[in-house]
């Protein structure tokens, strides 16, 4: 099976330029995930033939320790092609990861883009939808946005949903623990960018987000249209068994 390494939940995000700040913190230290270098997003030209002049996307993205893009998705834009141009324009930045103790660490963040035709005006301070820090994503009027729960035709129903083992070094300690895992489900039913939003023990957290990476879903829709969706499952581990998760997910 794919391994999936476990992604942090970036409590919030910084963009900076790749030349360090003077009194920067030390690589010691712990910092958020960083964009460290960005690239012009152009305004659309078939929507300024239109006669649009602004608009907005916003985006939710993934890196590997080594700052590598791995995946990204939007789940907000007034109109498609803003989301287009932002998710190309992404491939083309280079990152940093968050650090923990000195240590890098996969990461999930989030940026919104707001698109003017007189220029490109990206909001910085955009956090990551981490329960822990963030409430529910603000639901801005836009042609594309995630879906809320209440505005599901139907709860999503897993296809596949294996339940993830017991680590070893949990087993051998003969200890019970809990995680939980933050991930969304896209328009064709797969789980995109799944992350640890708490864990007791580190091992129960990437066993559950293994797990989870293989799920599969029935689409999510809203009026009988396919939508992006956020969720959260618990999975509750027993000694001398693997972990307990009940589908469908738990709603955020």
């Amino acid at each position: 099976m794919k391994r999936f390494l476990p992604l942090l939940l970036a409590p919030w995000l910084m963009i900076i330029t790749a030349a360090a700040e003077p009194g920067a913190p030390s690589a010691r230290d712990s910092h958020p995930l960083r964009i460290t270098q960005t690239s012009p997003v152009p305004f659309p030209r078939a929507l300024l033939h239109q006669g649009l002049r602004e608009g907005e996307a916003a985006v939710v993205f993934s890196i590997d320790a080594d700052g590598t893009l791995l995946d990204s998705m939007a789940i907000r834009y007034s109109q498609p092609e803003f989301a287009t141009a932002a998710l190309a324009a992404m491939r083309r930045w280079s990152f940093e990861a968050a650090r923990i103790d000195g240590e890098a660490v996969p990461s999930r963040g989030q940026i919104e883009l707001r698109f003017s035709s007189e220029g490109l005006v990206v909001i910085n301070d955009v956090h990551d939808i981490n329960a822990k820090f963030i409430s529910q994503i603000s639901h801005r009027n836009g042609a594309s946005r995630l879906a809320t729960p209440g505005e599901l035709d139907t709860w999503p129903t897993p296809r596949e949903a294996a339940s993830p083992p017991l680590p070893e070094s949990v087993r051998q300690q003969a200890i019970s623990g809990t995680a939980t895992i933050d991930f969304f489900i896209d328009e064709s039913g797969r789980v995109r960018m799944p992350a640890i939003a708490g864990a007791d023990d580190p091992a129960l957290g990437v066993a559950a987000v293994d797990a989870v990476a293989s799920w599969t879903f029935d689409p999510p829709t809203r009026e009988g249209q396919p939508v992006k969706v956020r969720v959260k499952q618990p999975f509750h581990f027993r000694p001398g068994d693997g972990a307990d998760a009940a589908p469908p997910p738990a709603r955020p």
